[in-house]
């Protein structure tokens, strides 16, 4: 036994060793891979209810002012009206008590809200037959991470105002057509 047998145990404790070292480094690469693909999940998923945030919040409140903006629009339209030189949005109430700080606050926000849509009265009146002319549109984009980019508008076919939330590269179609100027 001598030589050959501690030749034969040393063969097999180099071999356990690196069967050792081999699940290892297996199990090393399974876990990282695993974090990595766990990790891409949390972010997908993170994103999706961001995006679904977005909807909820600013951009359906966008949805709803736009509404009511084109409901007025369309009765002034139908009572032969011409188009109001301002978009007409919801206004919030002021509230009861405030200090002239905090009044030229509310003021301030009812303004932003105003300077969030560009308001083209006059397309109305530059409209093509069977064209339908984009009469209001929010500033910027609404961005979202999994779904492409939209804009709410006030379309104006000639007779009925309505409202519609285009892609940005339909969105940006229809202005050119109409030669709105972009950045």
């Amino acid at each position: 036994m001598g030589a050959s047998g501690e030749t034969q145990i040393q063969v097999a404790a180099r071999t356990a060793a690196e069967q050792t070292l081999a699940r290892r480094r297996r199990r090393v690469w399974r876990n990282l891979t695993l974090i990595m693909v766990i990790t891409g999940i949390m972010v997908v998923l993170s994103m999706a209810e961001r995006d679904n945030q977005s909807l909820r919040g600013s951009i359906e409140t966008c949805r709803r002012n736009l509404e009511f903006a084109a409901g007025r629009l369309q009765e002034a339209f139908d009572r032969g009206e011409p188009a109001p030189p301002r978009v007409p949005l919801p206004q919030d109430p002021a509230p009861p008590g405030l200090s002239p700080a905090d009044q030229e606050a509310y003021q301030d926000a009812q303004l932003d809200r105003i300077l969030h849509y560009h308001y083209e009265p006059m397309h109305r009146k530059a409209l093509s037959p069977g064209r339908t002319a984009i009469i209001c549109y929010c500033v910027k984009p609404h961005h979202l991470y999994l779904r492409d980019d939209r804009r709410h508008v006030i379309l104006f076919d000639g007779r009925k105002y309505q409202v519609a939330c285009l892609g940005e590269t339909e969105f940006r179609r229809r202005a050119a057509e109409l030669g709105i100027a972009l950045p």
